[in-house]
């Protein structure tokens, strides 16, 4: 369907190194954040923004559920977001990887509003 040619190997490695990227930059920036502030007050951050993002996160999963009619497609993209999610987690912080995986959401909802229209 729609979604095969979206999960195709063209799309995906795309998305992948954008993630990576994204991580990395995110990764610095927080790391000179907690360098700046006290290590109390960024593990508060954190936890906050932990917090939000997982909610945008499950918010992200819904919508990207309503947009996909077939629920066998519905898996695929359930594995593809697996794959990228366990790749985000491998990299350091975790107040990075939520959010990567927030924007890989975000732009795999785009693709498939887009194709599905």
């Amino acid at each position: 369907g729609m979604l095969r040619q979206f999960a195709s190997l063209e799309v995906i490695p795309q998305m992948t190194e954008q993630i990576g990227s994204l991580v990395q930059q995110r990764c610095l920036t927080h790391a000179e954040e907690a360098a700046l502030s006290s290590q109390q007050k960024f593990a508060a951050q954190a936890t906050e923004l932990r917090e939000q993002v997982s909610a945008d996160s499950r918010r992200m999963m819904r919508r990207i559920e309503e947009a996909v009619p077939a629920h066998g497609e519905m898996d695929e993209v359930r594995t593809r977001l697996r794959q990228l999610k366990d790749e985000v987690a491998g990299l350091h912080g975790r107040k990075a990887d939520k959010q990567a995986v927030v924007e890989l959401q975000r732009s795999l909802l785009e693709e498939l509003e887009g194709k599905l229209r």
